[in-house]
């Protein structure tokens, strides 16, 4: 929806759009998990680790998270430009031992990661088109709290199906909120957001790209 939006205002565009979401989600491997390994609150943030990908707003709220008196764990997966200086910012942080920087990690160990998150951090300051990694937390049953840019903006409704921010004090009011709710309350987050997930299933987007293709070949 973010895309298309985009398009149509930098192209002044009036005739049908399709977006294809990154096709789509693997539903079979990206689901919840039967039971949760660790009961300690853990946090998780998947990502390029560049320049604009949201690890500092990541940090910062493993420090107010855990100096406010909720006791965070930390998983951060991925790779980038800026490892070495996120790996420098680590062994800084005040709460360290309470981070775990796991590396690039395939496809079967994210859905480990988001399945053992009680909330995934989607902050990426960058406009993202979709934001496939949020869908795929979501389908695992980790509530997402994503910055209010670009497509995650589109797909989270703010506490139904997940968390909307603004920035880092907003991060850490809204995630500290989520914490002290309710289990009813988290519980119907959390369907919320698998039911908003499964739309994006893989097998459901690429039907639905096959069915306009052949729609546009028929009217041409």
């Amino acid at each position: 929806m973010y895309f298309k939006e985009v398009l149509r205002k930098r192209y002044q565009l009036k005739t049908p759009i399709y977006i294809y979401p990154s096709g789509g989600i693997n539903t079979e491997l990206f689901k919840p998990a039967s039971l949760k390994q660790n009961e300690n609150f853990i946090i998780s943030f998947v990502s390029r680790i560049d320049k604009g990908k949201g690890w500092k707003t990541f940090l910062t709220l493993v420090e107010k998270m855990n100096q406010s008196g909720i006791e965070t764990e930390a998983l951060i997966a991925g790779d980038g430009k800026e490892k070495e200086v996120l790996l420098e910012a680590i062994k800084n942080h005040p709460y360290k031992n309470q981070i775990t920087y796991l590396g690039f990690q395939e496809k079967e160990k994210l859905a480990n990661i988001y399945q053992q998150s009680d909330a995934f951090i989607f902050a990426t300051e960058l406009p993202e088109s979709l934001g496939l990694v949020g869908l795929e937390a979501m389908a695992c049953g980790s509530i997402v709290f994503a910055r209010k840019i670009g497509g995650p903006a589109y797909y989270i409704n703010n506490n139904e199906n997940g968390f909307l921010f603004l920035d880092d004090d907003d991060l850490f009011s809204r995630i500290t909120e989520f914490y002290n709710t309710s289990s009813e309350r988290k519980n119907n987050l959390k369907k919320n957001a698998i039911t908003t997930a499964i739309k994006y299933n893989s097998k459901e987007v690429s039907l639905n790209l096959y069915k306009n293709f052949t729609r546009i070949h028929e009217q041409n």
